[in-house]
């Protein structure tokens, strides 16, 4: 009795590998493009908790100052000194310099789009905005609120 053997020849081994790279090639594009949009929603995140903390931290202490002067800085309005205490005995400063948001000489955030703080002071009400911007992505989330200071 003749042994069969099962050989593959050359064609079945190219159409099997055809077969595998139409099925797996759509697969490595989709992880791809799933990946990609997993950090681009990953550093929208972590942008959007950094807008937050230098909204928090910029609300915190205007809303305890007694006084306020505008820095000037030409058309930027990006500069905004504070008076704290009953006596204005302690100035703090908010600024931005470059990509840091800057209180009281301390950055608090390092992701300021250009052009992205401006206080607009009326009368004891202050409009705060600011804008951030991704590296990567360039996301641009931002935030605008009022502050009035309490203690005017």
């Amino acid at each position: 009795m003749a042994s069969k053997t099962s050989n593959i020849t050359i064609i079945e081994l190219v159409i099997g590998l055809v077969i595998a790279s139409i099925v797996l090639l759509p697969i490595g594009v989709m992880t791809g493009a799933l990946l990609n949009d997993w950090h681009k929603g990953r550093e929208l995140k972590l942008l959007q908790e950094e807008l937050d903390l230098a909204a928090y931290s910029i609300k915190g202490v205007m809303e305890e100052a007694y006084g306020y002067d505008d820095i000037a800085d030409g058309e930027q309005n990006s500069s905004i000194k504070l008076y704290m205490g009953a006596n204005r005995e302690k100035e703090l400063v908010i600024r931005s310099d470059g990509r840091n948001l800057m209180l009281d000489g301390q950055a608090v955030v390092g992701s300021l789009a250009e052009g992205g703080l401006k206080f607009n002071p009326d009368n004891g009400l202050v409009r705060v905005e600011i804008r951030l911007e991704g590296e990567k992505t360039g996301a641009a989330p931002e935030k605008s609120f009022n502050v009035r200071l309490r203690n005017l």
